[in-house]
């Protein structure tokens, strides 16, 4: 593989990696991975009211339980910088209030900073090594971090721990594994959701380490587990993208060029073209023209009505690349939209033949050549 091509498909797997977890991998593995032992005693009924909880804490001067309440109590409604602030101050009463550091490590996990949790975890773990919840929630932090050996082996030693006996830890262990592929299926979670986080997390491994087949068919389990998993859907669509920009790179490793000089990759998406301007033929030959250089046009229809001024290009949240393409291949469409969906499940994207395409139809025609 030359240079200039090694550079395009490392940068195209970098930007796109990042926009399939952009959807957040700690919104999927909350409330999964997370430890137990941050709920504090009493949060069912603390949660009541703030009033009723700020009664319930008002304690003597000293007492580390009071703080560590209260910043539970924070770190519950997502405050995460005020439940640091109630930790700490229970540790300055008692440094070796271990709950505090575990509650600062997973208040630093949820906003984003994890190698400052990752040392709140440490610091507990040399106060008290045989909690199993700690090593948990060390490994959901590793995790995160895509670090899935050491995540590994962080959930191992909880499960030693607690004697394999806690579902959960469990969970997250398989979790790890799956992402290594080293998970066997007896280790796999009976819970459709959890099943589908497993498939999620194997499939960001193999995307990462540049096997996209693979990961194309770990995300789209994934979605059949869990279709409201969206990371899954749009994780499926990069998969693919990069699966034939690989596919497109000759044997000297450069990529194939279309007449045009644009990289030759084929796009998968089905594309709908619906004539709004009422000229005889117009979707028909846009589609044929789309068709010419690789699009999937699964289907050609009239719009509501042919008075449509503009031509515009409408797209499925997962198929903005495709979009994009469209849009770059028809000449004098300049506006996009993104829509929840289509009618049809096998449309993702829809072009809109406006009036102002009419003059192009010379160009459609001799696409079709």
């Amino acid at each position: 593989m030359n240079k200039i091509s090694r550079i395009l498909l490392t940068a195209a797997i970098a930007v796109l990696f990042v926009s399939v977890n952009s959807c957040s991998l700690i919104n999927y593995f909350s409330g999964y991975v997370k430890s137990w032992e941050s709920k504090a005693p009493g949060r069912a009924t603390l949660g009541d009211g703030l009033e009723h909880f700020m009664g319930s804490v008002r304690a003597p001067l000293g007492n580390p339980d009071a703080h560590y309440l209260l910043g539970d109590y924070y770190q519950g409604r997502g405050r995460h910088r005020e439940a640091i602030e109630e930790f700490n101050k229970a540790i300055r009463i008692d440094p070796r209030y271990v709950r505090a550091y575990n509650g600062i490590a997973v208040s630093l996990d949820q906003m984003g900073e994890h190698e400052r949790a990752l040392e709140q975890f440490k610091v507990a773990l040399m106060i008290q090594p045989d909690l199993d919840y700690l090593y948990n929630n060390m490994g959901y932090s590793l995790l995160l971090q895509e670090r899935y050996e050491e995540a590994a082996d962080a959930f191992q030693k909880a499960a030693e721990l607690s004697g394999g006996n806690i579902t959960r830890i469990q969970n997250n262990l398989a979790l790890a594994r799956s992402a290594l592929g080293t998970a066997t299926p007896a280790e796999l979670p009976g819970n459709t959701k959890h099943q589908a986080l497993v498939e999620f997390t194997a499939a960001n491994m193999r995307l990462k380490n540049g096997r996209f087949e693979e990961a194309r068919e770990h995300y789209s389990r994934a979605l059949i587990l869990d279709p409201d998993l969206r990371g899954a859907r749009k994780g499926t669509e990069v998969a693919t993208l990069l699966s034939d920009v690989k596919r497109s790179l000759n044997e000297e490793g450069s990529l194939m060029l279309d007449d045009k000089g644009i990289a030759a990759v084929i796009g998968r998406d089905g594309i709908e073209i619906s004539n709004g301007n009422g000229v005889r033929h117009m979707a028909k030959d846009v589609g044929s023209f789309l068709k010419k250089q690789g699009f999937n046009v699964v289907r050609l229809t009239n719009a509501d009505h042919f008075r449509h001024g503009k031509a515009s290009v409408y797209y499925r949240g997962d198929a903005e690349f495709t979009a994009l393409r469209v849009k770059s291949a028809i000449p004098g469409i300049t506006h996009m939209k993104k829509v929840g969906g289509f009618d049809r499940d096998d449309v993702q994207v829809k072009v809109l033949v406006g009036r102002d395409l009419a003059g192009e139809r010379k160009t459609f025609k001799e696409g079709e050549k």
